[in-house]
């Protein structure tokens, strides 16, 4: 499968861009909390999650981490870019269907793969800005060996709020263009109702592990 740049998905990002947000600075003074601090939040809830694993089950923490991860990232408009052109073809209940299926498989990728804990620690670091008032926030994961893996987050402004609508694995690998690369092709072979479908299995081979 394709990676994707910081670049590509900036692009892709802007693209579908809201109304009125072109002028926005990376902080504006109406936000309710700093990007940094949204990530922080993110890291909070994974470490707790992380540290009662094996008392709270896949379960336990799926529900930890769902009300939190809701509140931090936009899973609607992430669903939106990863369907593309294709977004304009769906009916506002289908459009709903996806976002939902989205928010449930990345809440459960989370808790299915953050399922132990050995001494990890998260690193917030600096925030950089990004065009059309963006945030990307530098964030770092230590294992129990102090090897360090780079999970960043784009933060967007939404009505001065702060809120994640993309993730970098290794400081360079977008989740969401990743997913709007599979989710195209899926889309333009099978409908929405297959991308529904794979999301759903996708979503309990996960749960199940």
């Amino acid at each position: 499968m394709k990676a994707f740049s910081l670049t590509g998905a900036l692009v892709l990002l802007l693209l579908v861009a809201r109304p009125g947000q072109a002028q926005q600075t990376a902080v504006p003074e109406a936000a309710t909390a700093p990007p940094e601090a949204v990530v922080a939040q993110v890291n909070e809830s994974l470490l707790g999650a992380m540290q009662e694993a094996e008392a709270l089950a896949f379960q336990g923490r799926y529900d930890r981490l769902d009300p939190v991860f809701r509140t931090a990232f936009h899973f609607p408009f992430m669903a939106r870019v990863a369907a593309g052109s294709h977004w304009r073809d769906l009916d506002a209940a289908q459009k709903e269907q996806l976002a939902d299926a989205f928010a449930h498989m990345s809440v459960t990728t989370y808790a299915a793969r953050f399922d132990g804990y050995s001494g990890q620690s998260f690193e917030v670091g600096e925030t950089i800005e990004q065009p059309r008032g963006g945030a990307l926030v530098r964030n770092r994961l230590f294992k129990s060996d102090s090897e360090a893996v780079s999970i960043d987050y784009l933060l967007r402004d939404f009505d001065g709020r702060w809120r994640i609508v993309d993730v970098f694995i290794d400081g360079s690998i977008s989740e969401i263009a990743t997913k709007r690369s599979e989710y195209t092709s899926i889309l333009e072979r099978d409908g929405i109702d297959g991308l529904l479908a794979r999301i759903a299995s996708k979503t309990a081979e996960l749960a199940a592990e």
